[in-house]
């Protein structure tokens, strides 16, 4: 559900682009839904008790697949939301908001599953945890001000798709990747940070 403002001047041609093709793919199931009267913000709670309930039944049973299959039904119900709000004429910076949460809550699942399942430092999960956290900080901030973000990096995709190859085929590029994620998030979200603190002053 997040509006343009959500995102760096760089990003959002993409991001336009991006708002098209998924309400061109998911226009079927938007007609549904809305004949269903689902509201958009029913699609972010499923999505946000599947990837909960997927990583507490992966720990329960010990099993990776059940959260990694819980991990790609969060993404695509995620998908979905934005295009229905959009569809419904909901989208809104509160509509923005929840998704920005609701993809920090899948990173932070996600981020669990790997302390538990793989074998990546803890302080290392911790620091990535922490610099996706003042990421969100600075989308929250500059939807409330109604201000475009000078920087910006979610690496949601490219971390899901490293823990799925990684527990599927039992290889080991998590620790690279996270610590790779760290070193690129760490001036980004800093700059995004001092950004913010400027604007706010």
């Amino acid at each position: 559900m997040n509006n343009y403002k959500t995102y760096t001047k760089a990003e959002e041609a993409l991001v336009k682009l991006n708002h098209k093709l998924k309400d061109f793919l998911f226009k079927p199931f938007m007609i549904l839904l809305t004949a269903l009267r689902v509201p958009p913000n029913f699609i972010a709670a499923l999505s946000s008790t599947v990837i909960i309930g997927g990583l507490y039944a992966s720990y329960i049973h010990s099993s990776a697949n059940i959260f990694l299959a819980c991990l790609w039904a969060h993404f695509l119900l995620n998908a979905i939301d934005g295009p229905l709000a959009r569809f419904q004429n909901k989208a809104s910076n509160d509509g923005a908001i929840t998704d920005s949460l609701t993809d920090y809550l899948g990173v932070l699942a996600t981020t669990i599953f790997v302390g538990l399942f793989s074998s990546v430092s803890t302080t290392l999960l911790i620091l990535f945890v922490v610099f996706y956290l003042i990421e969100v900080y600075n989308i929250l901030i500059s939807n409330l001000l109604s201000s475009q973000l000078e920087f910006g990096f979610k690496p949601r995709f490219i971390l899901y798709v490293v823990t799925t190859i990684d527990m599927i085929f039992n290889l080991s590029y998590l620790p690279l990747t996270y610590l790779i994620l760290c070193c690129l998030m760490a001036p980004i979200v800093l700059l995004g940070f001092v950004n913010i603190y400027k604007i706010t002053k």
